[in-house]
């Protein structure tokens, strides 16, 4: 598998490799030279500062431990939060990618809110051992404590930004 995915990517990146040549339109967009065909990247930028006119910017507020208004809740196919409306953006997080350290979880936290995120799916972390599952270094038998400090750190820093997490076990 990881040599067909290679090949691929190397069989993609050859027309590219093979005129060599792109043209900086800014420090963001390259424009590359391909003959007849010219292909422009836009870039995908999480700003470092949430934008509250951006498009995609949305008030998250913290979730508190008391259930008095954290939980989300369904009426006429639209999801509503304390009696308000909300709109849920997600993102999936697999294997090693949810056990970040203490200093990557805040910023990971903090980014994932800047970019209008407000729920995260916590998906694949129980098919390996640890750094990329939570599952024993050594036997793969018991949870790993450090994976789940982590995952429960990484969980509390998400809450602090409003972001709510889905945990995807047994998959």
């Amino acid at each position: 598998m990881k040599r067909s995915v290679f090949t691929l990517l190397l069989l993609l990146s050859m027309p590219l490799a093979a005129h060599g040549k792109t043209i900086r339109v800014d420090n963001y967009t390259e424009i590359a030279d391909m003959g007849a065909y010219e292909y422009s990247w836009a870039p995908f930028v999480i700003p470092a500062q949430q934008d509250a006119n951006s498009l995609i910017a949305i008030e998250n507020e913290p979730i508190g431990i008391d259930s008095s208004g954290n939980r989300i809740t369904v009426a006429a196919d639209k999801f509503y939060r304390d009696g308000k409306r909300i709109k849920i953006w997600g993102v999936n997080f697999s294997f090693g990618g949810n056990f970040p350290s203490y200093e990557d979880a805040a910023i990971s936290a903090e980014r994932l809110a800047t970019a209008g995120i407000n729920s995260v799916r916590c998906h694949h972390m129980d098919t390996s051992k640890y750094p990329s599952g939570l599952w024993h270094p050594s036997h793969g038998q018991t949870i790993y404590p450090e994976a789940m400090d982590r995952l429960d750190y990484y969980i509390n820093e998400l809450a602090k930004k409003g972001i709510y997490t889905n945990l995807n076990l047994h998959v």
